[in-house]
């Protein structure tokens, strides 16, 4: 284990910046990029020096994109100069220990009124979404505009004859406002699929979920092939069966 000691170097900072560093909160690799340049400028001696994009990456371990980037972020903030030449690939930094120039960092703030604030990663600035309150008007219309739609759903819940999933059935009725046809109609649709031969063989098994009804706007469908709803008897049902099979066995050209 190393024990680093200061005759083998140091770098000479004022008590008065470290101090307004510690109050001044800098992101991560951002203080990389800062304490690399204090190393490079003052742990010399030096007011500025000329780094290359590259020694920041391999000293750092930050990508070249992610050191632009924290480079850039730290002049914007007046926390380091930049001094670049045309005719000079690389740039000269230095840091400006005039603290009291540094951009003052935005502060997340609360209000009375319902406002949602968001700080960006770098606090570079303080935007705000504001949702404005809403009048008793727009409530009361709102509230009336939902209890009619209940109201109407109640109806088609009564009328659909397969009762399952009632609460999925209802966010579908509600997704698909926009689209519905006005409930009186609806109910004549629904009265149309239930003579239906899809709807009515084995029992109703082919009658899909009322969600499914809704989503897939299946009261657009065209009804075919309906069926009577006249119920026919057990005798009634029997005589024709006979009168089928003696029909098939040629009893009815004899007599």
């Amino acid at each position: 284990m190393t024990t680093p000691q200061l005759e083998n170097g140091y770098t000479k900072i004022a008590n008065e910046i470290l101090e307004a560093l510690i109050k001044y909160r800098i992101p991560g690799e951002q203080m990389q990029c800062l304490f690399f340049i204090l190393r490079k400028t003052y742990g010399w001696g030096k007011k500025q020096d000329r780094i290359p994009l590259a020694e920041f990456v391999e000293v750092t371990g930050i990508n070249k994109q992610a050191v632009s980037r924290a480079l850039k972020s730290l002049k914007d903030k007046n926390v380091i100069f930049v001094i670049k030449k045309d005719n000079v690939k690389d740039s000269t930094y230095g840091f400006n220990k005039k603290f009291n120039t540094w951009k003052s960092l935005s502060k997340k703030i609360t209000l009375s009124k319902k406002i949602t604030t968001v700080i960006k990663k770098d606090n570079e600035s303080l935007s705000k979404k504001i949702i404005p309150p809403i009048d008793k008007e727009t409530r009361k219309e709102t509230i009336q505009k939902k209890e009619a739609h209940q109201k109407n759903f109640d109806q088609f819940w009564l009328n659909y004859p397969k009762k399952i999933s009632k609460k999925t059935a209802l966010k579908s009725w509600m997704k698909n406002q926009e689209l519905l046809p006005e409930i009186e109609k609806i109910i004549k649709i629904l009265d149309c699929h239930k003579k239906s031969n899809q709807w009515v063989k084995d029992n109703g098994d082919y009658i899909p979920n009322p969600a499914t009804w809704l989503n897939q706007e299946r009261w657009n469908d065209e009804v075919q092939n309906q069926t009577s709803t006249i119920p026919i008897s057990k005798t009634t049902r029997h005589n024709i069966e006979v009168a089928n099979l003696l029909m098939e066995k040629g009893v009815g050209d004899d007599l």
